[in-house]
């Protein structure tokens, strides 16, 4: 895997091979500086992670070890299917287009958790982001020859959800097919310890495909 620095490996990869117990388990706790990477993303997960974020895009990597909700029935997996194959059609102005992917986004609604984007309010990541860990942020994306095209701080969770309760998620697109997903776990983790670095232990990182 090109482009990995020696110190990610030192500081990510060694303590959790120390960790490692005879039977495979492991022996660390979720540390703030380096978390544990989540294992690797299910098709499903990959594909409907962001469903209720417009056009739905894939997830690359996360940071996050909330276990994502998987579709518990086949009905709801053929409506997250109906769902994505609409907001994916070509992009023009369709009132017919619109209609079905309301009524496809309702049918989800009692089936699988929806997100959906908010600006970040009362939090202390508002009083060091833009004149300094943004910079950060981008410059470790460019070290790492990451092909990003978008990188911004929400609260990202289900439309019910109120200020300040939903999760802060710096929020990162790349080039749909650049960045693999075990390569993409190792960017956001060292993308999050821009943030614990500087004290704030409560962001995570989500990686997602741009079209």
């Amino acid at each position: 895997m090109s482009g990995i620095r020696q110190e990610t490996i030192n500081s990510c990869f060694v303590p959790l091979l120390e960790a490692l117990r005879p039977d495979g388990s492991l022996a660390i706790g979720d540390s703030p500086s380096c978390r544990v990477f989540p294992s690797p993303l299910s098709e499903l997960e990959a594909k409907f992670y962001f469903v209720g974020l417009g056009s739905a895009p894939p997830l690359v990597a996360r940071t996050s070890t909330t276990p994502w909700k998987v579709p518990t029935s086949p009905q709801t997996y053929q409506k997250l299917q109906e769902y994505r194959a609409a907001v994916n059609k070509p992009f023009h102005w369709d009132r017919d287009r619109d209609a079905e992917i309301i009524s496809k986004h309702d049918a989800l609604l009692d089936s699988i958790e929806m997100k959906k984007l908010r600006p970040v309010l009362n939090h202390p990541l508002n009083e060091v982001w833009g004149d300094n860990l943004c910079p950060k942020v981008w410059a470790l994306l460019n070290s790492m020859e990451v092909k990003w095209s978008t990188a911004d701080v929400f609260r990202i969770g289900p439309p019910d959800w109120k200020e300040p309760f939903a999760p802060v998620i710096l929020f990162i697109g790349v080039i749909s097919g650049s960045l693999s997903g075990d390569y993409g776990a190792v960017v956001a983790s060292e993308c999050r310890k821009i943030f614990v670095e500087h004290d704030i232990t409560d962001v995570d990182v989500e990686i997602y495909e741009r079209r």
